[in-house]
């Protein structure tokens, strides 16, 4: 029999420490009731009531409330974000980075290179290759071209189709005399 395993569930849950507090909770109320000590002990009691309401509430409320089910603490720092970022985006166009051109003065005969570059370059010479190239692709490599053959020749390509030429069954072949004369016995 196959065995039941537990799967851990709510694994994301903070555990509690401090009775039913997290220890991110019972930080804040630790937090919160130390500064409300210090404003009642350092402080005048007509300031301490209102230092400490305003300080104890917001501890409070970082240890405790939740807003669309996040943490107070959370919603605060994106409040805080939301208001420091800019909320309008400006494109700001970029100049565009010269470009370096390098320049090696050893290459000996630079001119030629030029001037086969330039020969090369001229649009009718441009669209025969262009026209060769296609018409080696279409053929697969089996067409001959002016003095030279591209493909494997005439020879290799009547061997290929013959290699590959429609083979008949036995079975499917038309009748011979002697099938013919065993049909009629």
């Amino acid at each position: 029999m196959a065995k039941r395993y537990l799967v851990p569930q709510y694994i994301e849950m903070a555990d509690k420490i401090v009775g039913p507090l997290t220890l991110a909770q019972f930080l804040y109320v630790l937090a919160g009731g130390i500064l409300c000590y210090f404003f009642w002990t350092f402080f005048d009691k007509i300031l301490a009531w209102p230092l400490s309401i305003i300080v104890g509430s917001f501890f409070l409320a970082m240890a405790f409330l939740k807003i669309n089910d996040q943490p107070f603490p959370k919603m605060l720092v994106a409040g805080i974000l939301y208001l420091l970022k800019p909320r309008e985006r400006i494109w700001k166009k970029i100049e565009k980075i010269p470009e370096i051109k390098i320049e090696d003065k050893h290459i000996v005969g630079k001119s030629k290179i030029e001037e086969q570059k330039a020969k090369r370059e001229s649009k009718e010479e441009i669209k025969s290759q262009l026209a060769q190239l296609a018409r080696l692709v279409d053929t697969s490599g089996w067409e001959k071209t002016t003095g030279q053959e591209i493909g494997p020749g005439e020879e290799a390509f009547k061997a290929r189709v013959k290699s590959h030429e429609e083979i008949k069954p036995t079975r499917f072949a038309e009748p011979t005399q002697t099938q013919e004369e065993q049909g009629k016995d």
